[in-house]
């Protein structure tokens, strides 16, 4: 089964008729399910659930940012306020999932300043906090599993992710790929693509369908940089074929996602 799901920014903003129409328009171009995230407009996820009881959807992993405008808060927060807020949007997430029946949740890699990280122990010191963070979140909510993805200013090189899964080898915890983000990275350093997949593959339990072009890590498939005849066979060969989200910009139209899903068809996704 291909399993490429939609993001919910999108969703909630071309609900247009009704949420069934909207599910059953998705299925008709290629996508078996939705990702929730933050979205000003949130989708009506009630209704969701309702329908969810007899149609062939998914609902894989919810993310607990939105991946357009992330809080600077998060994995690497030392602070009490910044991990209270934290740890609330992990809960409400987490109570969407008991709602859509989904065990998944996607959380960005920890942040911090250049300054911090390159400061004498400062790499040290945040892959600390953020794994002291994740045992935390993991004990709390021992029915979920979570996923690590690459973000904007993120401590989330090939290195300090296998630390991260490794000490944490215990818990139910992986690592969800952006390729875009993963690209633009590579770009800035003299790190490989493929090395990071190749070094991260074990952990692998879900992927972004995004690519890199103009600066742009949410450009859509097929228009940038990333070489998805590399990336495609890590997706649909490891185990179960892993589920994958495209989250486009909210403007974008079904035509294009018709275009998208030809272009992503090719590739065996």
């Amino acid at each position: 089964m291909k399993r490429v799901s939609l993001g919910g920014a999108w969703a909630s903003v071309h609900v247009g008729a009704g949420i069934r129409d909207m599910l059953k328009s998705c299925l008709d171009h290629g996508f078996t399910g939705i990702v929730p995230a933050p979205a000003l407009r949130p989708l009506d996820w009630r209704g969701v659930a309702a329908e969810l009881r007899d149609l062939p959807f998914e609902i894989p992993a919810i993310r607990v940012e939105d991946p357009r405008n992330p809080e600077n808060e998060g994995l690497g927060s030392a602070v009490e306020g910044d991990w209270e807020r934290f740890v609330a949007r992990v809960e409400a997430a987490a109570a969407l999932g008991r709602r859509l029946d989904c065990s998944l949740l996607i959380l960005e890699a920890p942040r911090g300043s250049e300054d911090e990280i390159e400061a004498e122990g400062g790499r040290e010191r945040l892959l600390e906090i953020c794994c002291r963070n994740l045992h935390e979140l993991a004990r709390r909510l021992p029915e979920y599993g979570l996923a690590l993805t690459e973000a904007e200013g993120a401590l989330c090189d090939p290195e300090a992710l296998e630390l991260i899964f490794c000490d944490l080898s215990r818990y139910a915890i992986g690592y969800w790929h952006h390729p875009a983000l993963a690209a633009k990275i590579c770009g800035e350093s003299a790190e490989n693509p493929g090395e990071r997949l190749e070094k991260l593959r074990k952990f692998l339990v879900g992927c972004d369908l995004t690519d890199f072009s103009g600066g742009r890590v949410d450009a859509l498939p097929g228009t940038g940089g990333v070489d998805y005849g590399l990336l495609a066979p890590y997706m649909r060969g490891l185990r179960l074929r892993l589920p994958t989200v495209l989250e486009p910009d909210p403007e974008t139209s079904w035509e294009d996602l018709r275009q998208v899903r030809s272009f992503l068809e090719k590739h065996g996704l």
